[in-house]
């Protein structure tokens, strides 16, 4: 994914978005992304929530059903007002890692 050419990607846009803690609309991510002449890729929607996700976002979705209505970030104060995670990013482990010292630790 390309960053705009301010350097900020668009996952962090959305990030600061939910930089208030309360619950964002799909509407309000839709109205944003037009403001920014982006909205061919607002299907991406999910996809950008999940990069917050991966920088240590921890979101809650708000649910009409099983439709998505809203998305909430709940470590607000984790995070910087540019969107920046202001702990390490979390490691991720992979499987094949954790069966070795597993296995190790049983002899």
């Amino acid at each position: 994914m390309s960053k705009p050419a301010n350097g900020i990607s668009r996952s962090q846009y959305v990030l600061k978005l939910m930089l208030s803690g309360e619950p964002v609309t799909i509407e309000e991510f839709k109205a944003d992304f037009v403001k920014r002449d982006c909205e061919n890729l607002f299907y991406k929607l999910s996809y950008y929530i999940l990069q917050t996700k991966y920088k240590g976002a921890i979101i809650r979705t708000h649910n009409n059903g099983r439709k998505v209505i809203a998305y909430q970030l709940l470590n607000v104060k984790q995070f910087d007002a540019n969107g920046k995670y202001l702990l390490p990013a979390p490691k991720i482990v992979k499987a094949k890692k954790v069966k070795k010292e597993l296995e190790n630790a049983n002899g």
